[in-house]
């Protein structure tokens, strides 16, 4: 028994010994920022004349573990700048994030004084997964060149001034859930490519200049969840195809626009939570909408 303790007690040791290796080799692994991203990160603070946002992004601290909106990976590589709302940042979007080769998640979001274009830089940030320019003052088209950036998980462009039409390489973004192109001056038809992205979950294109007829494609999105395409000047009647939708936990907003016609026969059977048709010009019979078995929420004129 003795021989027993006693090498039990050996391994103890030694057990105990490695763990405290262990330790000391993970503080000695401790990220620390990337020397050129965090140059580059010094830099977009000067180009916004240090605003408040800014404020935590001290030279002398380490730019992945003390500044508000940054994170990085275990390399010390910068993968999220995420910085919004305040009245002091002024001017355009930075082009010099280009030089953060992993950023992933980019936010530059709720600066009215951010205006311009976006820039033809932001096509090289190949690794980027989200983008958020919300509620900016951002002007042009929605450059086509998005459509290069495969791995985009969201695209948040609400609340801007963009002009001109959907860029229809939208479509070729196959990892996309959702997409906010609302509150824009976007015009011309939704493109029929849109409903290629069979990931996609959300598609928010209210309050915009919107023409011509809803894409039938739009019913092959078997994930789709949100589609809120109010306050356009879409005309043409609802595609029948709209009531074989497969999520039933669907919302559909399509009030405010030119619609007409009839309502598809193939809503009666539909799974759909709730759908909007007000403020359209509809014919014929919507009574099998509001059958007692019903569980949707409709509302119309």
């Amino acid at each position: 028994m003795e021989i027993t303790y006693k090498n039990t007690s050996a391994l103890s040791l030694i057990f105990t010994f490695i763990l405290f290796i262990s330790s000391l080799n993970l503080s000695f692994s401790t990220t620390i920022c990337n020397t050129n991203d965090k140059n580059v990160l010094l830099g977009i603070k000067s180009q916004f004349n240090n605003a408040s946002d800014f404020t935590t992004w001290d030279p002398i601290t380490d730019c992945c573990k003390n500044w508000s909106g940054i994170e990085c990976n275990s390399n010390g590589r910068v993968t999220m700048l995420a910085v919004s709302d305040t009245n002091d940042v002024i001017g355009e979007i930075p082009t010099s994030v280009v030089n953060l080769p992993f950023l992933q998640f980019f936010t530059f979001a709720v600066f009215p004084g951010v205006s311009g274009t976006i820039p033809p830089a932001i096509a090289k940030l190949t690794n980027l997964v989200h983008l958020d320019f919300s509620l900016d003052s951002l002007t042009g088209p929605i450059p086509d060149f998005l459509g290069q950036l495969k791995n985009l998980d969201v695209i948040d462009l609400p609340g801007n001034r963009f002009t001109g039409q959907i860029p229809a390489s939208l479509g070729r973004l196959t990892k996309l859930r959702s997409a906010n192109l609302g509150s824009n001056q976007l015009s011309g038809p939704i493109p029929a490519s849109l409903g290629m992205i069979k990931s996609l979950e959300q598609l928010y294109i209210y309050i915009n200049n919107l023409s011509g007829p809803i894409p039938a494609s739009l019913a092959q999105l078997p994930k789709l969840n949100e589609l809120s395409l109010f306050q356009n000047q879409l005309t043409g009647s609802i595609p029948e195809s709209f009531g074989s939708f497969k999520n039933p936990a669907l919302n559909i907003d399509l009030s405010s626009n030119n619609l007409s016609g009839p309502i598809p026969s193939s809503f009666g059977k539909a799974k759909i939570t709730a759908l909007v048709l007000s403020k359209n010009k509809f014919s014929g019979d919507a009574s099998f909408l509001f059958g007692k078995d019903k569980t949707v929420l409709t509302t119309m004129d």
